[in-house]
């Protein structure tokens, strides 16, 4: 019998309870996230999205394939961290140190296609 391995993409963790439904997602400890933030080194990078708040501190975390967004995406256009912690089409800018991190590709107007890559470092 061949031996069948079974891909899981999603996992339910402890959140924040000001933690929602799209915001991208860093590791905080053990089975537990938070939302990214940009603009700090220790809330980077992004490894996963919330796709489901079961409750107020548990979220299921997406943390590859295609996931459904609130909002208009532009097909074929690369997403980034944006600066509320969420997908954006371009990296947060502004004055001081700040991460640019690719998180995946539009394939349709709803749909995200999850590509976390490293963040670099931006200074304005």
């Amino acid at each position: 019998m061949p031996l069948v391995r079974r891909r899981t993409d999603a996992r339910e963790m402890d959140c924040l309870a000001t933690d929602i439904v799209g915001d991208l997602v860093y590791v905080t400890g053990a089975e537990a996230v938070a939302r990214v933030d940009p603009t700090l080194s220790a809330k980077m990078p992004a490894v996963g999205v919330i796709v489901k708040k079961p409750a107020s501190t548990r979220a299921l975390v997406q943390f590859s394939g295609a996931v459904t967004v609130l909002g208009a995406l532009t097909p074929g256009l690369r997403y980034f961290v944006g600066a509320t912690g969420q997908p954006a089409a371009a990296p947060p800018a502004g004055p001081g140190r700040r991460y640019a991190q690719p998180v995946g590709i539009a394939l349709a107007p709803s749909v995200l296609m999850l590509n976390m890559q490293d963040p670099t470092v931006l200074v304005g």
